[in-house]
């Protein structure tokens, strides 16, 4: 089985997880990913595969938001098989852009 090398970033490794949202992405992204100085790639996953990984979280008291932590919160890569699509993501005037943000 194929697996991606990433382990997120000190960010995510602060939270003990990665985020998962459509919704906050993009301010994500700009909050904490400007300064990113290699590829970055936004990833379409198959949320069914990440089985008990995947965690749904209230955050603020009225905000759910998915979390993934990996098999029984082990924090281990997402492996190939989870992802559906990939593309990389453009930085452009200080926004990211790529056809799948559209």
């Amino acid at each position: 089985m194929s697996v991606f090398n990433f382990h997120g970033l000190k960010f995510d490794w602060s939270l003990g997880c990665l985020a998962i949202n459509e919704s906050v992405f993009m301010w994500v992204l700009e909050s904490f990913y400007l300064n990113f100085t290699k590829d970055l790639f936004l990833l379409q996953i198959d949320c069914k595969k990440l089985g008990d990984g995947l965690i749904y979280e209230d955050v603020d008291g009225s905000n759910v938001f998915p979390h993934f932590y990996g098999p029984s919160r082990s924090f281990v890569p997402l492996t190939l098989d989870m992802v559906v699509k990939s593309e990389g993501l453009i930085l452009s005037n200080g926004k990211f852009v790529c056809s799948m943000l559209n």
